[in-house]
């Protein structure tokens, strides 16, 4: 059974990531730093390209946690699905899924029927 630790929307600018970034973290609180360390990063990263290339007012977040696995889900209302950019180590961008990649257990996107789509990943508790 899934468990929600938190569901919650935030406006779609930049200066509400730090703010979602905080809720997600305090959802988790019981973890360890290093795990709670990792999910912060990778939430930034997923609402940083969710604010940055959705045409959307409003970003949907969930905290989900189902035994040792926790599940941070990022939807918008905008159905097309991000690009991976081509690695360049020199660019201030595009690294995003190379994060994802690096520290999460799984990571996707799912489609939402009619408009919209729900980035997503999941990370193992100790």
């Amino acid at each position: 059974m899934t468990r929600p630790l938190a569901v919650f929307d935030i406006e779609a600018d930049l200066a509400a990531i730090p703010i979602a970034r905080h809720r997600v973290c305090a959802a988790l609180g019981g973890l360890g730093a290093s795990e709670i360390e990792d999910a912060a990063l990778m939430t930034s990263e997923v609402l940083a390209n969710a604010v940055e290339h959705a045409t959307t007012e409003t970003i949907a977040v969930r905290v989900l946690r189902s035994g040792k696995v926790v599940r941070v889900e990022v939807e918008d209302q905008d159905g097309r699905e991000p690009e991976r950019a081509p690695p360049n180590a020199t660019a201030s961008r595009g690294r995003g899924f190379f994060i994802l990649d690096a520290y999460a257990a799984d990571w996707g996107v799912e489609p939402i029927p009619g408009n919209g789509k729900v980035v997503w990943f999941e990370f193992r508790t100790a």
